[in-house]
């Protein structure tokens, strides 16, 4: 995705980091973004979840779609800016 915390190849990962020990049944919530490396003393699993929040832009961009399906308008087509008579 385009809107990560961490730019891979371009952001430094500074050596400052917190250690974390969890015990068989525990739950370790990260924030999206949060760079971590689990190590585990024996067998464990480890699982990210992720949750899509749709934002106000997708709203907006799904409904203007459905729009201009419903309308029967191309959404690639220029928007004209000015009237070309004026310019003659």
């Amino acid at each position: 995705m385009t809107d990560e915390r961490f730019g891979i190849g371009t952001e430094f990962v500074s050596a400052e980091c917190d250690e974390v020990l969890i015990h068989a049944g525990d739950t370790l919530y990260l924030p999206r973004g949060v760079i971590h490396e689990p190590v585990a003393q024996t067998y464990s699993v480890h699982v990210s979840i992720g949750i899509h929040t749709p934002r106000w832009f997708d709203v907006f961009s799904i409904a203007l779609r459905m729009l201009a399906q419903r309308e029967k308008s191309d959404l690639r087509t220029s928007a004209p800016l000015f009237d070309t008579h004026v310019l003659q």
